[in-house]
């Protein structure tokens, strides 16, 4: 499946509106579908320097961007979008997409972070400096797993405790099962 296709049923899925009808070559904006013209005037409104908007435009969009807005520029013009949405929006936080593994995420760190705190738009002054996102939620230093009272701590698998058991809980009583299944240590 070639990649307009893939990402035109990506559109599909999400909207629940077939592109293929549509020639390759058709403004979208002006067509006679409702649905189809203020989905496409989403996306234009974001992406103001397209002038034409196809069915290959919208795959291309989708391909690249998801659903949302697409932010390809310098560091400070990212940043200024960035501050537009802060701006108008109180937007608090971002989701932020990558199109390449890692370096979208290295381009954020070394390029996109040093533009927004010298606009103080983001802040670094954790509870845990250097921790973990657990240690940070609940502002305690070595707090990488779920709470004690959390009943995902009954899972957790401790170090130098005899052979690995699994709970299955089935209504109110806990089952244990433990792994001997033909001489497997997992399963």
């Amino acid at each position: 499946m070639p990649l307009n296709e893939g990402a035109l049923a990506l559109f599909g899925g999400w909207t629940e509106i077939d592109l293929g009808k549509y020639g390759d070559e058709e403004e979208l904006r002006h067509v006679e579908s409702n649905a189809v013209r203020s989905t496409v005037e989403g996306y234009a409104r974001f992406s103001p320097a397209r002038s034409k908007w196809t069915k290959h435009m919208i795959a291309e969009h989708v391909s690249i961007g998801g659903n949302g807005p697409v932010f390809v520029r310098t560091p400070a013009q990212v940043a200024n979008s960035l501050e537009t949405w802060v701006k108008e929006a109180d937007v608090d936080r971002f989701n932020l997409a990558y199109t390449l593994f890692p370096q979208s995420f290295r381009d954020i760190i070394d390029l996109l972070l040093p533009e927004l705190k010298a606009r103080g738009l983001f802040w670094d002054d954790y509870a845990v400096p250097e921790g973990m996102y657990r240690e940070n939620f609940y502002e305690k230093p070595s707090q990488t797993g779920a709470l004690n009272e959390h009943v995902a701590s009954s899972y957790r698998r401790k170090a130098g405790v005899g052979q690995r058991t699994t709970i299955f809980r089935s209504s109110q009583r806990e089952v244990g099962l433990e792994n001997k299944m033909k001489g497997r240590t997992s399963f």
